[in-house]
């Protein structure tokens, strides 16, 4: 049996619970939720064309009180379904192979609508797991998933106010946690010790204006942060050795009206930036080496009436990118190579209430 895997050697842009991929083809997949009737969909993508039948595409139906997230909780390469209701505090799991579920499970445990769930693989096994935490009181639990059996820990609380990011630090292929405290800056790091974590302090970053994010911008296999002010426009990339910042620079302002979505574009497995103006239409493409920006263009303009997404749909191990218009209900790609768009293609329209990831 061959395994086919996504050619990029950024970690981060591999990972099962970033990355759609329903049938291991490298090549990214969309995955539909119409919000009214709890329909689901599966769209199998090769490039700009849509692998598309009405017979195959549509999968089982939830009520709209069910929200998902992506993973891949048999190590089988193809991405699965988690579930929870957020009214009832149920939790399932689908196995996905391409547009078949292989395997529905309804978990044993319910947690009150409180508990948010983060999907990632923190004990290195290649299969998906669940981090729960408690919003209101701060509590930490992981459960440990195989295939749909389910195993469960408690972790030492943590501050309500504090936000955590799922990544790997170290390059030891276990997942670690970043939390920031919105309210005073400070900035801890969960090293994965196999048996547990160990708290390391960062550098705090003073004024909840300051967002972060998770990136790989050497190449070196260890999470980097990328910092950006929602108020300013500044923008700042931390260059990372497991919790030791071995490098820090500013990068160009842009005012709030830029959005921005993190990929790689050229393919040589450093954190590229898409950014988009929501006031104006306006796109660019910024190509990174470290803390270094080498390139930026402008591309097309289109109307703010559209959003924005980023894949890889043809599997070459460049991001490209995905547009919907929520207005019409359009649906189109553009191939990219570094800040070029090499092909472009509208496919199937879909009206609202389908949403997409």
């Amino acid at each position: 049996m061959s395994t086919t895997v996504n050619p990029n050697p950024n970690l981060i842009l591999k990972d099962a619970a970033n990355i759609i991929d329903f049938n291991n083809d490298g090549k990214s997949d969309l995955f539909w939720r119409n919000e009214n009737t709890g329909e689901n969909a599966v769209w199998l993508m090769n490039g700009t064309t849509l692998n598309y039948d009405t017979s195959t595409a549509f999968v089982a139906s939830l009520a709209r009180d069910w929200d998902y997230s992506i993973g891949d909780f048999n190590g089988d390469g193809k991405t699965d379904l988690f579930w929870r209701n957020s009214d009832t505090g149920e939790n399932a799991i689908w196995q996905m192979n391409g547009t078949t579920i292989t395997s529905a499970v309804v978990l044993p445990e319910t947690l009150p609508k409180e508990w948010k769930a983060s999907i990632a693989d923190i004990d290195g096994d290649g299969k998906s797991d669940i981090f729960w935490r408690n919003s209101e009181t701060g509590d930490n639990s992981l459960w440990f998933v195989d295939g749909t059996n389910v195993n469960k820990f408690s972790l030492q609380n943590f501050p309500k106010e504090s936000n955590n990011s799922i990544a790997d630090f170290n390059g030891d292929r276990k997942a670690d946690i970043l939390w920031r405290n919105d309210l005073t800056g400070e900035n801890t790091v969960w090293l994965n010790n196999g048996n547990g974590f160990n708290p390391t302090p960062l550098t705090s970053v003073a004024g909840k204006d300051w967002d972060v994010e998770i990136a790989d911008f050497d190449k070196n296999g260890k999470t980097d942060l990328f910092w950006r002010n929602s108020d300013t426009g500044e923008n700042a990339v931390w260059l990372m050795d497991g919790t030791t910042l071995t490098k820090s620079d500013f990068l160009f302002t842009l005012p709030k009206a830029w959005d921005y979505n993190i990929g790689d574009f050229n393919g040589d497995g450093k954190t590229d930036f898409f950014w988009r103006n929501s006031d104006t239409g306006e796109n660019a493409v910024w190509l990174m080496d470290g803390t270094t920006l080498t390139k930026s263009d402008f591309l097309l303009t289109l109307p703010k009436a559209w959003n924005a997404g980023v894949a890889d749909f043809n599997g070459d191990g460049k991001t490209d990118l995905f547009w919907r218009n929520e207005n019409t209900g359009e649906n189109a790609v553009w191939l990219m190579n570094g800040t070029s768009s090499t092909e472009t293609a509208f496919l199937v329209t879909l009206p609202a209430p389908w949403s997409v990831v």
